[in-house]
C-alpha cells in the first residue's frame, strides 16, 4: 500500500479511495452470461442504469463519470440508510467508476469545467461556442478538476479480463474517437458504439458548427461527422444504416447528433437496434435520417444508398415517419435530444 493515503497541496485535497471490489485476476465483478454495456460519461441524467438496464434484464452496466458528485448521485441511487451496498454498485447490474477515459492507461488529468452547465467539461480546451455560453465559456476555463483517467485499452484487457463489449455509449465532450482509439489493441472486443457528431455542412441560417474544443494533442479534429466517420472506420466500424448525409442533425441547434457504429459481421443486431431506436431521433437506421420533406432533395445516388440501407426496417421508419418512443432524454450536456 501507498504511505500517503491523501494529499494537501496545489489548491487541491486529494485522497485514495476503495472505488470496487475486484477478483484475484484484477478484473471487475461482472457477471458471466449478460451483455456488457460502457457507459462513458453519464453525467447524471438519462443514464443507461434507468434508460437501458430496465428493458435489458441480459446487460450490466459499466459506467464511468469523474465529476464527483454525478459520480456520488449515480452511486446513491443504490444507496440505503443502514443497509451495507455492493461497493462501486449503483444497479443491481451496474457498477460505477470515477474516472476519465483517455489514451492515458494511468494518469492525473484536468478537468475543464467552462461554463455553467458541467455537462460541458472536457479533458480538452474550448475553442468555441455554437450552443450557449452556459456550455463553453470562451472568457475561460471556470474551474479545473483533477480526475483520475485510465484508457479503454486497460478497461477492456484488465478490469473486464478479455470480456467483449456489446454496446458502448460514449459522450466525451469533443474526445469521442479518442476513447474509442484507447482501446489499442483491444478494441475487436468494441462491437458496437454510440458517439456524438458535429454536422459538416452550414446550417441553413448560414451560422457554421465549429468544433467546440481542441483537438487531441497531435492529432486533427474528430468532431464532424465525415471526419469521426472515416477515422471510426480505419478503426474497423462503420455508421448503422445512416450517413453524415442523411443524418438528422437535431440538437445544439441542428449542429449535432448522435450516430451508431457497429462492427460489420460481429455485433449484436438484436440489441443494438433495441437501443439506437429508443429515443428521438434514433441514432441508426431510416429513423436517424433527415425529415420526409427533407429528403427530397437527395439527390440519385443517396435515394440509392438509402433504398438498399431501408431493407429490413420497419415501414413507417424507411416512410420518414417519427418511429421510436419519445423519452425526453437528453444528452450529457443537458441538450434535448427531440
Amino acid at each position: 500500500m501507498p504511505d500517503d493515503a491523501w494529499h494537501a497541496r496545489d489548491g487541491a485535497l486529494t485522497a485514495q479511495i476503495h472505488l470496487a471490489a475486484l477478483r484475484p485476476d484484477g478484473s471487475l465483478d461482472v457477471p458471466r452470461g449478460l451483455h456488457v454495456v460502457l457507459e462513458v460519461g453519464a453525467n447524471s441524467r438519462n443514464t443507461l442504469d434507468r434508460e437501458l438496464l430496465p428493458r435489458r434484464p441480459d446487460a450490466f452496466l459499466v459506467t464511468f463519470e469523474p465529476l464527483l458528485d454525478k459520480y456520488a448521485a449515480l452511486l446513491a441511487r443504490n444507496s440505503r440508510p443502514d443497509v451495507r451496498a455492493t461497493l462501486g454498485a449503483h444497479h443491481a447490474r451496474g457498477l460505477v467508476l470515477p474516472f476519465a477515459l483517455s489514451g492515458d492507461h494511468n494518469s492525473i488529468r484536468q478537468f475543464k469545467i467552462s461554463g455553467r452547465t458541467d455537462g460541458c467539461a472536457s479533458l480538452l480546451n474550448p475553442v468555441s461556442s455554437y450552443y450557449s455560453q452556459d456550455c463553453t465559456n470562451l472568457t475561460g476555463v471556470l474551474e479545473r478538476r483533477n480526475v483520475p483517467s485510465v484508457s479503454l485499452q486497460v478497461v477492456l484487457r484488465d478490469w473486464l479480463r478479455g470480456r467483449d463489449v456489446a454496446l458502448a455509449k460514449v459522450d466525451a465532450q469533443g474526445l469521442d474517437v479518442g476513447v474509442i482509439r484507447s482501446a489499442g489493441p483491444e478494441i475487436r472486443r468494441l462491437k458496437a458504439v454510440q458517439l456524438e457528431v458535429v454536422r459538416d455542412r452550414p446550417r441553413g441560417d448560414g451560422q457554421r458548427c465549429d468544433a467546440q474544443y481542441a483537438s487531441e494533442p497531435g492529432r486533427p479534429q474528430e468532431v464532424k461527422c465525415n471526419v469521426v466517420v472515416s477515422a471510426m472506420r480505419a478503426l474497423g466500424f462503420e455508421p448503422y444504416a445512416t450517413n453524415c448525409q442523411v443524418h438528422k442533425f437535431k440538437e445544439a441547434g441542428g449542429c449535432e447528433a448522435e450516430m451508431m457504429f457497429v462492427r460489420p459481421g460481429g455485433f449484436n443486431e438484436e440489441l443494438v437496434r433495441s437501443f439506437c431506436t429508443a429515443g428521438r431521433p434514433h441514432s441508426c437506421g431510416p429513423g436517424a435520417w433527415s425529415l420526409k420533406q427533407d429528403r427530397r432533395g437527395w439527390d440519385a445516388a443517396t435515394k440509392a444508398w438509402a433504398d438498399e440501407a431501408a431493407k429490413g426496417w420497419p415501414p413507417e421508419e424507411v416512410r420518414g415517419g417519427r418511429g421510436g418512443k419519445r423519452m425526453g432524454r437528453r444528452n450529457r450536456d443537458g441538450r434535448r435530444m427531440k
